[in-house]
């Protein structure tokens, strides 16, 4: 747990005021007697490129922050500083603690080394956790301006992913997963031909290689681009080969999330069938079942097993192992920020 400082500084533009902004101002308020909140006026804005007209009027985003204040913080000391440029507090001697999101808690890094040249002590530096919505991606005003969710970071328009593969088979996993990871959300799942044609891939590496490949061509604008990679990994000191699926997402802000499925070991005469290179649907095809794979569900897999198993099982399990970070997130189970170096994260 972070120690309690007399004063603690917090800044940002606070357009369409939302949970994000909230989670940042308690944090605050549990950790100082005093909060300094800095407010992006429209001078500063114009000087950073933005857009005017875009962002509410400072009046207006003034007005929401107070009114929450009064609400949430009764009796709590604050002072709202309109910021013309980043450092805004920060560079004041009785300034002795940051918080920020992790976005923008490099600011704090960068105002200490000011600080240390002017013979200031440096400020503690808390980063809270960025909030999820209930699509798993970040709240932002941005995302509350285009329409996309609200400023509780409920989904109003249907979720987009892309899979990046034209298999049905792992589309239909992939959408499996998905409806458990994300119940209630509409899901818009398409298939994109990414061109991967290669031959069977053989380990963990090859697997998430392909997988990334994936996943990069399957995102296009959506939210989610999803790779599946059936990667084989030998397993050491038997004569055993296990079948895995490589699972790569890739949000629309560029960050990934990895997982495997579980693994199944493949039957003697197949294992030998794919040493030469071959997926595993040729190798089966190979033992006599040519022709008759693609006729019960669940691909090689739902063949070899009569559909006890299926490749669809294989691939949903996989995919929702992806989202466990930020399913801890999103429920709470991890603490909501973490106090750093002067440095930033070590």
């Amino acid at each position: 747990m972070a120690h309690r400082a007399r004063r603690a500084v917090l800044g940002g533009t606070f357009d369409h005021l939302h949970i994000g902004h909230q989670a940042l101002l308690t944090a605050a308020f549990s950790l100082a007697e005093e909060v300094g909140i800095g407010v992006t006026t429209e001078e500063f804005l114009r000087r950073e490129g933005r857009k005017l007209g875009v962002v509410e009027p400072f009046e207006v985003r003034e007005g929401r922050l107070r009114e929450h204040l009064s609400r949430a913080f009764p009796g709590r000391q604050y002072r709202l500083i309109p910021l013309t440029d980043r450092w805004g507090a920060l560079l004041e001697g009785r300034t002795r603690m940051l918080v920020a999101s992790p976005e923008t808690i490099h600011v704090g890094v960068q105002a200490n080394r000011l600080r240390r040249q002017k013979g200031l002590p440096p400020v503690a530096l808390i980063e809270v956790a960025s909030v999820l919505g209930d699509d798993l991606l970040p709240v932002s005003s941005t995302r509350i301006r285009e329409g996309t969710i609200d400023a509780g970071g409920r989904r109003r328009t249907p979720l987009k992913v892309g899979v990046g593969s034209t298999n049905p088979v792992k589309r239909a996993g992939v959408r499996l997963g998905l409806a458990r990871v994300f119940p209630g959300l509409t899901l818009s799942v398409r298939s994109v031909n990414t061109g991967e044609g290669n031959p069977q891939p053989w380990g963990l590496r090859a697997g998430f290689e392909g997988a990334s490949r994936r996943a990069r061509g399957a995102l296009g604008e959506g939210d989610y681009g999803i790779g599946i990679e059936a990667t084989l990994v030998p397993v050491r000191g038997a004569k055993g080969t296990l079948d895995v699926h490589a699972v790569v997402v890739l949000d629309r802000g560029g960050r990934t999330l990895v997982a495997t499925s579980g693994g199944f070991p493949l039957p003697e005469r197949v294992r030998e069938g794919v040493n030469g290179g071959p997926t595993l649907e040729a190798a089966v095809g190979g033992v006599g079942a040519r022709g008759r794979v693609g006729r019960r569900p669940g691909g090689a897999l739902g063949y070899l097993t009569r559909g006890a198993l299926t490749r669809e099982e294989y691939i949903a399990e996989g995919v929702r192992g992806a989202f466990v970070p930020r399913l801890a997130v999103r429920s709470g189970s991890l603490p909501a920020f973490r106090l750093l170096t002067g440095e930033g994260p070590s």
